[in-house]
């Protein structure tokens, strides 16, 4: 059994790699690499514009409670400072968990592929695809930590009217109770 420069991973053991075998790998795993940093293009966006909503929130929020408060509706303006809190504290939990992530690139360096110059070409094209898995992992874990923070805010996010109606309500109550 053979190991590649990057990995235990190994040939099976009979199979050979013909110059078609190697092409259709490599075609596979680059698809798949591509498709992963795509992924990752896309939850990165998806996560900036849930910011975009949720600074919208606090500007807007912000915009409201002077108003407000200059007519007496100190109610409302206590609804809306909780809206805007919320929304501070979901912005502040997404922004690290947007940051850059450690990727990998698709390539090896010249150093590890050297290794393999006794081989055939498509043998070493083979093993060249073969190391991607990795680099595939682990990009393919950035995206699942970006899309799952994206999609807590987003349901956050989505929550933000009950944490507006119970103050509201209550507000009003205990003004029309207490005018």
């Amino acid at each position: 059994m053979e190991t590649t420069p990057s990995s235990a991973a190994a040939l099976p053991e009979g199979a050979t790699i013909t110059p078609e075998k190697a092409e259709f790998i490599e075609r596979s795993t680059g698809a798949y690499f591509a498709y992963t940093l795509e992924c990752y293009d896309q939850a990165k966006t998806d996560g900036n514009n849930v910011l975009q909503w949720l600074f919208g929130v606090i500007a807007g929020g912000i915009g409201l409670i002077g108003p407000l408060v200059a007519v007496q509706q100190w109610w409302l303006a206590i609804a809306f400072g909780i809206v805007i809190a919320r929304a501070a504290w979901i912005a502040m939990a997404l922004v690290p968990r947007l940051a850059s992530q450690e990727t990998q690139p698709p390539g090896n360096f010249a150093e590890s592929l050297n290794q393999m110059l006794d081989d055939t070409a498509a043998r070493m094209r083979w093993r060249e695809a073969w190391s991607q898995d990795e680099r595939i992992r682990k990009n393919a874990g950035a995206v699942e930590r970006i899309a799952l923070a994206v999609d807590a805010a987003r349901t956050a996010f989505a929550q933000l009217p009950f944490w507006f109606l119970p103050p509201a309500i209550i507000g009003a109550i205990v003004q029309f109770l207490h005018p």
